[in-house]
């Protein structure tokens, strides 16, 4: 019995056996339900029958005892009505409508009520009185007698019968429970937490990684569903032990492959490391001598003929002078010429052409000065004369650079002109290669420029969204709407220099930090750029020259990019 009874409060304690027994529970309780509300209201009916008879007894007797008498025994006799069991009060009408007497409670059923419905007898329960009423026939005239009932024991009766059927389904209900719990827990519960735990025994083993060993599945004595579902488990367990083995065999093959494999992996990771820093090289000593090349020889080309140019302009001016005078005196001793020379002179405009000719020979000498003023930064650029190390001026370095790059400083239909501003505190020349800084240089403030440029192309919603981020970091100031680049360099030891190159663009997201040396990796369109600009400026500084080259960005407030080379030894 014990046994039995803890059996039971570990089905209460199983999930599964509490729906299924709250389910037939339910399901009993529904269909005792189904059956016992129509039963009570059967029973309802059967009572006001009853009460129905009784009242059309009574009536049959008064209507005898009044048929001969004349109204003062007809009142008489109705007052007698009061002293049956049951009857509570009444009212008798006349034919007219009029009451003639009313004792005990007044009936709620009224005369108007009774001849609406036009029938011999009517009759109304209200859950506490039951009101009857019909016609009575005394000395010849006619009566109506409306007659109220207690009915309590119409609800007595009736609650009564509900809480007999109401026990019953309960009793009813908790046997067909119990024996429902018993069933699940000796051919359903008990086999599925067995099989739980040797499920547990098996999982954990395996999550361990460890052999089954001498695994027996429990025993189920019964041929169903549940043995053919434990049977099958047996089977799976059996295939868990010959796989674990023979995953053993596998791992131990594939751990001495993985050694090999590792070893090769190191191998071409470090050919591959090699190859692309070869590649890198080859690209940059390739790109340097095509563009150093290039730029010598547009220098010289341009060189010889701008010369000339700006050289003959000083005597053509002279001539011009000259000429110009000669005019004034002719015009002096002949004040009135012919009549054709004063047409060709009104023609050509000759005191307009005086006076803009000196203008024009201005203009062609300043764009003369400033085409030789290029060709000598192309040449300070390019340095193909200065291969090997030597000390330089990184300023003239730089403003070199800005004068190469003005083309795209210019403004545009996207956005205004750039504007460059220059911090220059004194340094120190050192000892490096001019031509490999130019070339740092100019990668660094093109990709400046591209991130502006950026800027113009991304639409003025997420323009919008970078002013709000610069405002929430409290970075926004008027400079921030208009472009610009920001260079300052200073001396932060006493053995080396530090340059900044900052830029109000769109920034570098932090996923993409990480990768912005790395050869090849561009997050620009196929077609406009190659990935190679910044791992060559960090190839230039970091290993050329053993200095330093680190970007600090926020997205939506710029970057600046940092390079720190050291001083030149005396």
């Amino acid at each position: 019995m014990i046994r039995q009874l803890r059996a039971l409060s570990h089905l209460f304690s199983s999930p599964l056996s509490q729906r299924i027994v709250l389910g037939v529970f339910v399901s009993i309780v529904i269909v005792e339900v189904v059956i016992l509300v129509p039963s009570g209201f059967r029973r309802k009916d059967e009572l006001i029958d009853k009460f129905s008879m009784r009242s059309q007894m009574l009536l049959h007797g008064f209507q005898l005892a009044i048929r001969e008498g004349n109204e003062a025994q007809l009142l008489a006799q109705a007052q007698t009505l009061q002293t049956y069991p049951l009857v509570a009060g009444g009212r008798l009408y006349r034919s007219n409508g009029t009451a003639l007497q009313t004792f005990g409670i007044p009936p709620s059923l009224s005369l108007q009520e009774y001849r609406t419905f036009n029938v011999p007898q009517l009759e109304r329960y209200d859950g506490r009185y039951f009101d009857f009423a019909a016609e009575v026939v005394s000395g010849g005239e006619r009566y109506t007698l409306v007659l109220r009932y207690e009915a309590i024991a119409v609800s007595q009766e009736l609650t009564a019968f509900v809480w007999r059927i109401g026990g019953l389904v309960l009793l009813i209900s908790v046997f067909v429970t119990g024996a429902t719990m018993m069933v699940l827990e000796a051919l359903l519960i008990t086999p599925i937490r067995q099989l739980r735990n040797d499920l547990l025994k098996t999982g954990e083993a395996v999550a361990q990684d460890q052999p089954l060993g001498n695994f027996t599945a429990s025993i189920y004595p019964h041929e169903d569903e549940m043995g053919d579902v434990i049977g099958a488990f047996q089977q799976m367990a059996q295939q868990v032990v010959d796989a674990i083995a023979h995953r053993k065999q596998s791992e131990a093959a594939l751990r001495q492959s993985e050694l090999q494999l590792l070893g090769q992996t190191q191998q071409l990771q470090q050919t591959l490391q090699h190859l692309q820093q070869t590649q890198t090289q080859l690209v940059q000593s390739e790109k340097m001598s095509a563009l150093g090349q290039l730029v010598a020889g547009i220098a010289h080309e341009i060189n010889n003929p701008v010369n000339f140019i700006y050289g003959n302009l000083k005597h053509t001016a002279g001539y011009v002078q000259d000429l110009l005078h000669l005019t004034q005196q002719y015009q002096r001793v002949l004040p009135n010429p012919p009549a054709d020379l004063q047409a060709e002179l009104e023609e050509i405009d000759l005191a307009f052409l005086a006076a803009d000719l000196p203008k024009i020979l201005d203009s062609m000498g300043t764009g003369a000065n400033r085409i030789r003023e290029i060709v000598l930064s192309l040449r300070n650029f390019s340095r193909l004369d200065e291969a090997d190390r030597k000390v330089a001026d990184l300023h003239e370095g730089l403003d070199n650079t800005l004068l190469l790059l003005q083309h795209r400083l210019n403004g545009t239909g996207d956005r205004p002109a750039i504007q460059i501003l220059r911090d220059y505190q004194p340094i120190p020349s050192i000892e490096c290669y001019p031509g490999q800084l130019n070339q740092v240089f100019i990668n660094l403030l093109s990709n400046a420029i591209d991130a502006i440029d950026a800027i113009g192309a991304i639409g003025a919603i997420d323009a919008i969204g970078a002013i709000e981020r610069q405002i929430e970091s409290g970075s926004f100031t008027e400079s921030a709407q208009s472009p610009e680049i920001r260079i300052s360099t200073e001396q932060i030891y006493t053995d080396s220099i530090r340059i900044r190159i900052a830029d109000n663009g769109m920034g570098i997201l932090p996923e993409v930090q990480p990768h912005i040396f790395d050869p090849f990796f561009t997050t620009k369109a196929v077609g406009q750029g190659t990935g190679m600009g910044l791992a060559i400026a960090y190839q230039i500084i970091v290993e050329t020259h053993k200095g330093k080259l680190y970007c600090d960005s926020t997205p939506g407030l710029g970057s600046e990019f940092v390079v720190e080379l050291a001083v030149a030894k005396a």
